[in-house]
Parts: structure tokens; C-alpha cells; sequence
């Protein structure tokens, strides 16, 4: 009786451990899906490249910050 119940707790541990190591795949794929998926755009005054939901869009060009915008605005238009 007592081999059944170490036999019973090994395939219960194996099965454990087998179900954490899916649910762990799982989420590490869904961070490296949403880290490839921002775009990067390029400041139009130093060309720095910077994720596209931090970047400041004005007339169709991209800047990548406050100073950079004022330097562009100022340039001719």
C-alpha cells in the first residue's frame, strides 16, 4: 500500500509541475508579443528612434520630445 501512495504523490507532482511550467510559457510569450509589437518611429530634428506612444506628433512628423517640437516649429513653420 505504501508504493501506491509514493507512486500516486509522484505522478500528482509531476502533473503539478507540468501544469506551472505551461501557465508560465503561456504568460512569457503574451510579454515578448507585446514588447515586439510597438513601433518606432524616428525624431524628425536628431533622429533618436522612440516608441511610438511616446513619441509627439505634429503635421505628419515625429518628434521626440517638447524641445525638439519647439525647435521644429520654429524652423519654417
Amino acid at each position: 500500500m505504501g508504493i501506491i501512495k509514493v507512486l500516486l504523490f509522484t505522478l500528482l507532482a509531476v502533473g503539478v509541475f507540468l501544469v506551472f511550467k505551461k501557465i508560465r510559457k503561456v504568460s512569457d510569450d503574451k510579454v515578448v508579443a507585446k514588447s515586439f509589437g510597438n513601433k518606432m518611429l524616428g525624431c524628425c530634428i536628431c533622429e533618436t528612434h522612440i516608441p511610438e506612444r511616446e513619441a509627439i506628433m505634429h503635421r505628419d512628423k515625429v518628434y521626440c520630445s517638447e524641445a525638439h517640437l519647439k525647435q521644429g516649429l520654429g524652423e519654417g513653420e
